[in-house]
């Protein structure tokens, strides 16, 4: 392997910017690509130091190359465009970029309100799973391997590790944010990443590690130590709830006491949005048709997001006094972007998706203005006399607001809000959860009487549909348990 040059290496089809990150082993370029156009970084593997093996280095970044190749598909995963070694002989990974800071560069300047590190926890959490399914163990989720899309989603870079260590092997984790078991017996699985993603979270709401101490020594030892000694504090911010709480701690909790996955961390984390009324934030897994529809869970069971993060089940509180292990120090790796973690443009897979929306969003649109036309007629002015039909959804109609069920005799009455009502406008509501067909009912009243057995769970989606045809693109969703 021919030793590292100063500066960018040339490479065929791209002109280089500029450095915007620097890492133990790798370095993080901005270039420009000349056809098609457009800004791109390149994170390119440093020189040997102190007698590195520049083979397995090599390897490693290869290696992450197929693994970015194969998960970027997913929206919160960074895109990897191409890889090759320049004429220099340094091996290189070209990737989406963009301006936006990542997480490594907000948390401990920028309080996060908690409504926004729910969505990004369930979101990582996602991308997680969709790794874990693939087989593929991350090994090093942190703040700084967490960059941003130019729209503001998570994107987990870095799967260097994951390519480079074994099983059985903790070299170059980050101390703060890695397992106990990885750090003191050098052993990982898919609850070693639960456990990072959960101190991920922790750090964004405390602006610091869990078992950093402010004022105190934080070197690595003492982070080890007190990750033996377990027992992390509560974030203890007026605004995190005692369910969130309790969710980190049992993400941060012993192994045996994890989540079983990512995605069941995910769903309690939706679980919280629920209790605070907020929207829930969908999971991204590989099964999903589309988004805004129901997915498969791990058994094959089609399950609507609210839905699935009921049934995560009620969360248990935490305990001050159970010992649990917890997180650790930084060791020198290279960061997604050299350490840089600054955010990412929009990458081809996810340019073919917003191409699939928006033809989607056509199709919808004609396909409600054609139904609407059939239905105009024959709709009935009050809400029980309801008109049945499968509705394609359009974009330009706000999602219905404070959407409440309240059982009644002969079913469940459903009401909501339209935020910003026009002439014209109507709604259509279906049933949602498992074993419902999706099939929508119109109906001219911002209310429904929803046919359903006394006792019985019902979930409700809503949308509104403009005189135009247009419809919301993301339902509001209610449900009545018993």
């Amino acid at each position: 392997m021919t030793a590292r040059t100063s500066g960018p290496p040339a490479i065929d089809g791209y002109t280089p910017m500029a450095l915007v990150g620097h890492g133990g082993h790798a370095d993080v370029y901005t270039y420009q690509q000349r056809s098609p156009r457009r800004v791109v970084a390149v994170k390119v593997l440093a020189a040997p130091e102190g007698g590195a093996d520049t083979e397995a280095l090599s390897a490693a970044l290869e290696a992450e190359a197929d693994y970015l190749a194969e998960l970027s598909r997913h929206p919160s995963i960074v895109t990897v465009h191409s890889a090759g070694v320049s004429a220099d002989g340094r091996p290189y990974i070209v990737m989406e970029y963009c301006a936006r800071p990542g997480l490594g560069s907000v948390y401990r300047r920028q309080r996060l309100g908690v409504p926004e590190v729910l969505r990004i926890g369930i979101r990582l959490a996602s991308a997680v799973e969709t790794a874990h399914r693939a087989g593929v163990l991350h090994r090093d989720i942190k703040p700084a391997n967490v960059l941003v899309t130019d729209f503001g989603w998570p994107a987990l870079a870095d799967f260097g590790i994951a390519g480079a260590v074994g099983a059985g092997s903790a070299a170059g984790v980050s101390v703060p944010w890695a397992a106990p078991e990885v750090l003191v017996r050098g052993t990982a699985d898919e609850r070693s990443d639960i456990y990072s993603l959960g101190a991920t979270l922790y750090a964004l709401l405390a602006q610091r590690s869990p078992f950093e101490v402010p004022g105190a020594d934080n070197d690595p030892y003492e982070l080890m130590a007190r990750i033996e000694r377990g027992n992390p504090p509560p974030v203890g911010r007026p605004d995190v709830p005692q369910s969130l709480e309790s969710v980190l701690h049992r993400a941060l909790g012993p192994a045996a006491a994890r989540y079983r996955s990512a995605a069941d961390l995910g769903r309690a984390l939706q679980q919280v949005e629920l209790e605070l009324s907020l929207p829930v934030t969908e999971l991204d897994l590989p099964e999903v048709p589309q988004r805004g529809a129901a997915w498969v869970d791990q058994t094959g069971t089609s399950i609507n997001p609210g839905e699935a993060a009921r049934q995560a089940g009620p969360l248990q509180p935490w305990d001050p006094t159970r010992v649990r292990p917890i997180e650790i120090a930084d060791v020198p790796e290279a960061d997604p972007r050299g350490g840089h973690g600054d955010g990412r443009g929009a990458g081809e897979g996810r340019s073919a998706r917003v191409m699939l929306a928006v033809v989607l969003v056509l199709v919808g649109t004609v396909a409600a203005v054609w139904l609407l036309s059939r239905l105009g007629s024959r709709a009935d002015p009050t809400p029980t006399a309801q008109a049945t039909s499968t509705l394609a959804l359009g974009t330009t109609a706000p999602t219905p607001t404070d959407l409440t069920a309240t059982r009644v005799p002969g079913g469940v009455e459903v009401t909501w809000v339209n935020p910003s009502p026009r002439t014209g406008d109507t709604y259509a509501w279906s049933l949602s959860g498992p074993g419902t067909t999706g099939e929508r009912t119109i109906v001219t009243e911002p209310r429904a009487l929803v046919p359903a057995e006394a006792s019985a769970p019902v979930c409700v989606d809503v949308v509104i549909v403009r005189a135009d045809g247009a419809a919301s693109m993301n339902p509001g969703n209610v449900c009545v348990q018993d």
